[in-house]
């Protein structure tokens, strides 16, 4: 039996399960069209991820969650040490003060949905994109200038991007992030994230409907809150993934520019 160093409080699922993403840092493993998240004791608490204290995760197979314990031929384990990662959704967020705290830390990163929301010219230039990057990057910046109400946005982005979790999966989660803390209503969003051919990016959008997040940007999210955000909850948000934190700060900004009427661009240069 393995040691659980820490399990979110979204962990669902009884029966057999299927991997459908592996690495020696971390495995997702579907249960009727939810996603489990195991990682080694350095991974990012997850609301429906489990931190294991092992050096690195073994190829499982055959897996099973019968209720809080969870089986396989190379992990076993019994969720517990289970972290409260959930905010209620309010209406005290200050839009203007919150979006000067966070724009100094826009800035334009190749593959990412910041670049398209700022349309940073240096970031751009399609000598520094193959073709499928720049077509993937024409199709974000369609998606944000067409606009339209927050839900036509987030389901327009579903899917659009890179990685484990497409940039635009992660943009969405940034959204509802800062819809649900201003009091903006996600209705309608639900149906289009149960519609998601990705399973994992599909269980992190619901939880974020829930009003679950991920351990970074439920520090951030909490620091605003409380009107006592450092640089660190930004920093530590950003560094998630290859470019999911920017991904999700992007959909942050988003949300509170068009509250605010501001339109955003890349700073300046230092």
């Amino acid at each position: 039996m393995t040691d659980v160093i820490v399990s979110g409080p979204r962990i669902h699922g009884n029966g057999r399960g299927r991997v459908i993403h592996y690495s020696r840092r971390a495995v997702n493993v579907e249960f009727g069209g939810r996603v489990v998240t195991i990682m080694k004791r350095d991974g990012t608490v997850t609301p429906s991820g489990v931190v294991l204290d092992v050096p690195f995760i073994e190829m499982p197979s055959d897996c099973a969650l019968e209720g809080k314990a969870f089986s396989s031929d190379s992990i076993c384990f019994t969720i517990r040490n289970v972290m409260d990662m959930h905010i209620d959704a309010s209406s005290t967020l200050d839009v203007s003060p919150v979006l000067n705290v966070l724009l100094p830390f826009a800035l334009p990163l190749k593959g990412s949905m910041m670049s398209a929301l700022l349309r940073a010219p240096g970031s751009v230039t399609a000598e520094a994109r193959s073709a499928l990057e720049r077509a993937v990057f024409d199709d974000e910046v369609a998606v944000l200038e067409r606009g339209g109400d927050y839900r036509t946005v987030a389901s327009s982005m579903l899917g659009k991007g890179f990685g484990l979790t497409p940039s635009g999966d992660d943009f969405v989660v940034g959204m509802i992030a800062i819809l649900r803390s201003i009091g903006r209503s996600t209705e309608g969003m639900a149906d289009a994230f149960a519609a998601h051919g990705d399973a994992f990016s599909r269980t992190m959008l619901i939880d974020a409907l829930d009003g679950f997040y991920s351990l970074p940007l439920l520090a951030l999210l909490k620091s605003l809150l409380s009107g006592k955000t450092s640089g660190r909850e930004v920093r530590q948000l950003l560094s998630t993934g290859h470019t999911s934190g920017h991904d999700t700060l992007a959909g942050m900004l988003y949300v509170l520019g068009r509250e605010a009427g501001r339109s955003l661009h890349a700073p300046p240069a230092p």
